[in-house]
């Protein structure tokens, strides 16, 4: 105040006031001074009190997000198969309020893109019929199902079995079944042949030799339809019988030490596994087509 106060006074006597009017007047400024001075020295009043606000009414909590599991399947060339376990894998998903999605891939398809998800780092949380697991399992990317295999019944299921998923301490896979494989043969093509003696086969060799005697006695059909190249799993099964047939061998451990395959005899019984499927093709005992092969193939020969 006292600043302001001074500068009022002295724009007063610029204009040369007289004296009476200027000694009313500033007894009439001392005097507001005064009051103002009183004035601001009283204790500040008490804001108003805020009116009532009417009460925010309470939101519902937002419903928490299900869980969603994502699998892939290796689909078959047996529908009903793929239909059932889908149908059980969502009465699972509605009894535990779970999503799932599906997704059942081509033979040809499933190991590719496989291995494209997972270096994408977006695999699925679950694969039924899914390969290669060995690989996955030494980069760390599976999850043991020990207490599911327990719960199942460890004993019921073939200890041949269980040592497939088995690595180190850890069952990392479930197996689902046994895939037997036989020799269809239609006796009628054989007749014609007459390659009745044949059979039983005795051996590889005389697998061979009935290959070539069964190729075109009716126009068209091969002496065999064997499963080459890389688009379908039965290729790789296929050659196991042919490796085993002729005593060949993996591996005795799961280390480097264990692995003979490299080793007399199991080299050579490589080499004569290679052989017996090389000279088939070169002879055209199976279709041109069958190094594109997938494991359906065969059965719509």
């Amino acid at each position: 105040m006292q600043p302001y106060y001074l500068w009022f006074f002295k724009e007063l006597v610029s204009k040369k006031i007289s004296t009476p009017l200027l000694i009313v007047v500033l007894i009439a400024l001392i005097a507001v001074v005064g009051i103002a001075a009183w004035y601001l020295s009283l204790p500040p009043a008490a804001p108003p009190a805020p009116a009532p606000t009417a009460p925010t009414p309470t939101q519902p909590a937002a419903p928490a997000a299900r869980p969603k599991l994502v699998i892939w399947g290796r689909a078959t060339f047996t529908p009903p198969q793929m239909y059932w376990v889908e149908k059980k894998v969502r009465e699972w998903a509605a009894k535990n309020n779970v999503d799932v999605e599906i997704t059942w891939l081509a033979v040809a398809d499933i190991g590719k893109k496989l291995i494209a998800a997972v270096e994408a780092g977006n695999p699925p949380d679950m694969v039924i019929n899914g390969h290669p697991v060995a690989i996955f399992v030494e980069q760390g990317l599976l999850l043991p199902v020990d207490d599911i295999i327990e719960k199942l019944n460890k004993s019921d299921i073939y200890e041949i079995k269980l040592q497939i998923c088995k690595f180190g301490d850890h069952y990392y896979c479930l197996p689902t079944m046994f895939e037997a494989t036989w020799l269809h043969v239609r006796w009628d093509i054989v007749q014609k042949a007459g390659a009745e003696h044949m059979f039983p086969l005795k051996s590889l060799d005389d697998f061979y030799t009935v290959a070539k005697m069964l190729n075109n006695v009716e126009p068209g059909v091969y002496g065999i339809g064997l499963p080459l190249g890389l688009n379908g799993y039965d290729t790789w099964w296929t050659f196991l019988h042919f490796w085993g047939g002729y005593g060949g061998g993996m591996l005795t451990e799961r280390s480097s030490a264990g692995v003979i395959m490299d080793k007399e005899p199991y080299r050579s019984a490589l080499k004569k596994a290679f052989e017996i499927e090389r000279r088939i093709w070169l002879d055209k005992l199976t279709p041109p087509d069958s190094d594109q092969w997938v494991d359906a193939s065969n059965n719509n020969a």
